[in-house]
C-alpha cells in the first residue's frame, strides 16, 4: 500500500487531544484521497466555526487518479469529535472541461471562505460562489473572467490551481 511506501495519497484531515503535549493523541482523521489544499501552505485559506463544528476547506483532487474524480474548490465538512468527520457538502468551483476549455486570466483569487448571515461565500480561481450553509443550497455565482474571450484580444490560460 502507499501508507507503506511513504507516498502521499491524499489529504488528511485530523484530530488531535494535546491536552498531553508530550503525547498527543489523534481521536479522528478523514483522508481525502487524491486530494491537497491551499490551507496546506496558506492558514487563511481554510475557516473553522467552532459553535457549528463545521470545516469550511479548499479541495483539489488529481483527476490522473482512475479511481478519484475531479475536483477543484471547497469542501464542508462536519468536524464534531463526538462521532466520525464527514462531507456535509461540496462547492465545485470548475468542472475538468471548463479548466482546460475555458480563456482564463493570469490572474486568480486566492482561496478564501466568508460566512455572513448563514450563508458560506467562497473564492477560488476565476470565481465566487455563495451557498445556504445549513442545506448547501446554491444560491448565486460570479464568474470574474466571464466576458474574456481569445478572438477579442485577450490573452487566454488555463485554470489556475494555487
Amino acid at each position: 500500500p502507499a501508507e507503506d511506501e511513504c507516498r502521499v495519497i491524499g489529504l488528511q484531515i485530523s484530530l488531535f487531544d494535546v491536552s498531553n503535549f508530550e503525547s498527543p493523541i489523534r481521536l479522528r482523521q478523514y483522508v481525502e484521497r487524491g486530494g491537497s489544499s491551499a490551507a496546506q501552505y496558506e492558514h487563511k485559506a481554510f475557516r473553522y466555526l467552532p459553535e457549528s463544528k463545521l470545516l469550511i476547506l479548499p479541495v483539489s483532487t488529481n483527476w490522473w487518479e482512475d479511481d478519484v474524480e475531479y475536483f477543484d474548490g471547497f469542501v464542508v465538512y462536519d468536524v464534531d469529535e463526538t462521532k466520525d468527520f464527514e462531507k456535509k457538502f461540496s462547492i465545485s468551483h470548475v468542472n475538468g472541461k471548463e479548466a482546460g476549455g475555458y480563456c482564463w486570466s493570469q490572474n486568480t483569487l486566492p482561496s478564501r471562505s466568508l460566512v455572513f448571515n448563514g450563508d458560506v461565500t467562497t473564492l477560488r480561481g476565476h470565481k465566487v460562489y455563495s451557498h445556504d450553509l445549513e442545506t448547501g443550497e446554491y444560491l448565486w455565482d460570479i464568474n470574474v473572467d466571464e466576458n474574456r474571450d481569445e478572438n477579442n484580444s485577450n490573452r487566454c490560460y488555463g485554470w489556475a490551481w494555487e
